[in-house]
């Protein structure tokens, strides 16, 4: 079993362990599943594809509103292609520093069975 730290806000469903990094386990067959460094337990967030879903969706609306903010005060004579591409590494650079904290608001975390699903 092979582990990689991800920068997510990562609380244990088992011992309520809490980190600013999780433990992704990566194994064949197994998405989305992370280890507590503290007892060993395997925990899945919940929700994981629709808090992702909005994630992408806030980071495009900032992309689009920087964007739309260059292209209106700085580069009304160029193309409207520079101003995205003058927008894309603020919203990346926003993306990296902001993933943290929006887990930690939004993530939910469930204890995983050995298949790797969550549990009711």
């Amino acid at each position: 079993m092979r582990t990689s730290r991800k920068r997510l806000h990562f609380k244990c469903p088992v011992c309520n362990h809490v980190s600013s990094y999780a433990l992704l386990v990566v194994e064949n067959g197994t998405k989305n599943t992370y280890l507590c460094e503290k007892c060993g337990a395997v925990a899945t967030p919940k929700n994981y594809v629709t808090v992702n879903v909005i994630y992408g969706a806030l980071i495009g609306l900032t992309t689009g509103l920087l964007a739309y903010w260059f292209f209106v005060g700085y580069l009304s004579d160029f193309p409207p292609v520079y101003a995205i591409l003058s927008a894309a590494p603020f919203a990346i650079i926003l993306s990296w520093l902001m993933a943290p904290a929006y887990s930690k608001v939004t993530y939910r975390w469930t204890k995983a069975n050995d298949k790797g699903k969550a549990q009711n």
